[in-house]
């Protein structure tokens, strides 16, 4: 697979974020969800975000440390951090705010590709990039394209009873329920047999 290249960053001596102490490592998963999410709660108190359209985006949900990637290919390996637990995956939200990020700072051009590595494995990549510089609302923002691989890992089965009242599935909110499911809607839903 042939890839506009972008320029990687500059070698450091580590695998990780210098300024906060932590390889982006497997092994430091626990630490990197410590640290994660002490960044996450004070920049959520000292930094007031808006989204121009959308107000149930108006706080910061992911911390994403970045760091050089396994690969010589790649351009970095991303390490998600979110509600108090870690990602295995690159993570669509930072793989498409890199490149919005770089294009910001003028050292990516629309169209180039970014491979980005996952904490687990350098194989498991998500390659991001900006297709088209727009404005949402007063900002300069970025259309990014995503492209990865997925596997099948299991199978659910649903059984339906016919004796059980909410045989079809349910919905919890806010509404009555506890704060820990926040703003987030929780959805079981089966089909009725065809």
């Amino acid at each position: 697979m042939s890839h506009k290249r972008y320029r990687r960053c500059a070698p450091t001596d580590r695998e990780g974020p210098l300024e906060v102490g932590v390889e982006v490592k497997p092994e430091n998963a626990k630490e990197l969800v410590r640290v994660g999410m002490k960044i996450l709660n004070s920049a959520n108190k000292q930094v007031k975000v808006r989204h121009p359209e959308k107000k149930e985006l108006d706080k910061l949900e992911l911390v994403t440390f970045s760091s050089r990637p396994t690969k010589p290919e790649h351009h970095f390996k991303h390490a998600n951090v979110y509600a108090n637990t870690i990602c295995v995956s690159p993570a669509g939200t930072s793989v498409s705010a890199k490149p919005a990020t770089l294009v910001a700072k003028g050292e990516l051009k629309v169209g180039n590709d970014l491979i980005t590595e996952s904490l687990v494995h350098p194989d498991l990549i998500m390659i991001g990039k900006a297709v088209e510089q727009v404005n949402v609302g007063d900002y300069a923002a970025v259309i990014p394209e995503l492209s990865a691989c997925s596997y099948l890992i299991g199978i659910q089965q649903c059984i339906l009873e016919t004796d059980d009242p909410i045989e079809y599935g349910f919905a919890l909110g806010q509404s009555g329920w506890p704060a820990m499911l926040d703003s987030s809607l929780c959805i079981l839903q089966c089909r009725p047999p065809v």
